[in-house]
């Protein structure tokens, strides 16, 4: 049977069926395919220290007394963020050996701060994008079945394109809310990562009362973003996926609002959702922005498509925006 690979994405949802072990062998079994390293080893104790990986660069083997080692730390997490940094910032630091080097790979995304410390102290990154590049025929067999076929090339079009078909294939309603909500995060993260770093899903507040579908962090230094910082504290972005077969009403305003907090997340919300706004709704986001500083935006199925369109997608919401406060 052939197997298509379509995109990077379509390689994050089989990885994310393999167990961390699995994973870990994987990744070794990559770098062998990969013929760059040899006497590749899992799970090492170093000074009391676990390496995931160790590998010799071949090509310095011969070069040297000292050949090139390769330290990897596996993750498998979606967000990597400054702590792993440090901490193999701190544990190699303890090594005396010449010529080793140290790498990271992982299936998600490194927060801003994380990504641009790695590069600073030399720490080598690699990502779902050449984990794809690296995947013989031969190892996708092997974990997933079947023969592979894959464009390495593949661009961000044709993942909209996926993306926008999807949207129009999920049925509005209670059954298929989960998988609306995993694709409107997949779009934002599309879409929108980076400035905005990898979401954290379903996160409840201090009171455990209100509890948002995704939040991303607003890391952006200019541009759009940073006007949604500067201007509507958005420091954090809040978004709820409400796959309603008829226009919100007022009370899903009311969850969002609940959640924005100066002192919190922020005062920027946005709402997707399929059918758009009913009057009491209008009126909810009137009231929460006039009242409270609170502003939420509400994108529907022809937003979304839009976004997927434009080179800008962000046009959308300022739009959104510029249209909602001229009319007030």
């Amino acid at each position: 049977m052939i197997q298509t690979l379509a995109s990077t994405r379509h390689l994050n949802g089989l990885l994310e069926t393999l167990s961390y072990v699995e994973f870990e062998q994987f990744v070794a079994d990559v770098l062998i395919e990969s013929g760059k390293f040899s006497k590749v080893e899992r799970s090492t104790i170093i000074n009391n220290i676990h390496i995931d990986i160790i590998a010799h660069e071949k090509d310095t083997i011969a070069l040297s007394q000292f050949p090139t080692k390769w330290f990897f730390e596996v993750k498998k997490s979606k967000l990597v963020g400054l702590d792993v940094v440090y901490q193999l910032l701190a544990w190699f630091s303890t090594f005396q050996e010449p010529n080793i080097r140290v790498a990271l790979i992982t299936m998600g995304h490194l927060s801003l701060h994380a990504k641009q410390l790695a590069k600073e102290k030399g720490i080598t990154v690699l990502g779902l994008e050449e984990i794809a590049q690296l995947t013989t025929p031969k190892i996708y067999k092997k974990y997933f079945g079947g023969e592979l076929i894959f464009n390495p090339t593949e661009n961000e079009e044709s993942q909209t394109t996926l993306f926008a078909d999807q949207l129009l294939s999920i049925k509005p309603g209670r059954e298929e809310w989960s998988k609306y909500q995993k694709l409107i995060s997949d779009i934002f993260e599309l879409l929108f990562i980076p400035p905005l770093e990898s979401p954290r899903y379903e996160h409840r507040d201090r009171e455990a009362d209100n509890r948002r579908d995704m939040i991303f962090e607003n890391s952006a230094t200019i541009g759009f973003w940073k006007t949604i910082k500067d201007t509507y504290e958005g420091h954090y972005i809040v978004v709820d996926a409400k796959n309603y077969s008829e226009p919100i009403e007022k009370k899903p305003i009311l969850e969002i609002a609940h959640y924005l907090k100066p002192h919190g997340c922020g005062m920027f919300g946005i709402i997707a959702c399929r059918k758009g706004l009913s009057k009491s709704s209008k009126s909810a986001i009137r009231e929460q922005w006039i009242g409270n500083k609170k502003l939420i935006v509400v994108i529907n199925d022809n937003d979304l498509l839009e976004m997927l369109k434009l080179k800008n997608p962000e046009e959308v919401i300022r739009r959104k925006i510029a249209d909602f406060r001229i009319e007030l």
